[in-house]
């Protein structure tokens, strides 16, 4: 498994313009049983 960022850093994607915080690790959706990575919300 590779290693994942720690809650709490803050990261530019790329092609992005806009910081963003990572917020929660190994999401699953509800509805599609897609899990992702990251969750992450705008960084002030």
């Amino acid at each position: 498994m590779k290693e994942l960022l720690p809650i709490g850093s803050v990261v530019m994607l790329k092609g992005g313009n806009k910081r963003v915080m990572i917020c929660g690790r190994i999401q699953t959706h509800v509805e599609t049983g897609k899990t992702y990575d990251y969750c992450a919300c705008y960084y002030p």
